[in-house]
């Protein structure tokens, strides 16, 4: 019974490492879209370019009061708006997760990872900075992170089962 009891924690913890390395990679989206044209017109390079191309990545934006609770970029009143300089902003009153929020372009606020107390506009807000394509949409609870704790406790179980 012990050598069974190994063998289904073993398989359990290959699964569990798959699982989250799965999670890791898939989590956040690193691709950066360029932003739509100004005109119809395409113009033709003539010289060879000698600077990085310029990288450019959306932000969700939503007015506060108007950003769903919980946050889904699938909502009405959410629209991906263009940060040429990468920067994203989510500003709320306290530091709960789960608490009203506007979201945008940070180009003015941020310069720098991370939250913080700052005074916006007169008012103290809770300001979160993030650097990238996308990167200012709600922490997700998904199916996934579900079956993760449900496994885990199901596994505890079954070692004190076995063991104790």
């Amino acid at each position: 019974m012990k050598i069974e009891g190994f063998i289904y924690i073993f398989c359990i913890t290959v699964g569990l490492i798959g699982t989250l390395n799965c999670a890791s990679t898939t989590g956040k989206m690193t691709t950066r879209n360029t932003p739509p044209r100004t005109s119809g017109q395409t113009t033709q390079r003539t010289t060879p370019r000698t600077s990085a191309a310029p990288s450019y990545s959306y932000c969700y934006s939503c007015q506060y009061g108007l950003c769903p609770l919980p946050f889904r970029s699938s909502s009405l009143y959410v629209s991906r708006d263009v940060s040429y300089s990468g920067w994203c902003v989510k500003i709320s009153d306290t530091t709960s997760l789960d608490s009203r929020a506007s979201r945008g372009v940070g180009t003015s606020i941020c310069s720098s990872r991370g939250c913080s107390w700052r005074i916006v506009s007169g008012v103290n807000k809770y300001v979160c900075c993030c650097h990238g394509n996308l990167c200012n949409s709600a922490l997700a609870t998904s199916k996934l992170n579900i079956f993760i704790l449900f496994l885990s406790f199901l596994s505890v179980n079954f070692i004190k089962k076995i063991f104790f």
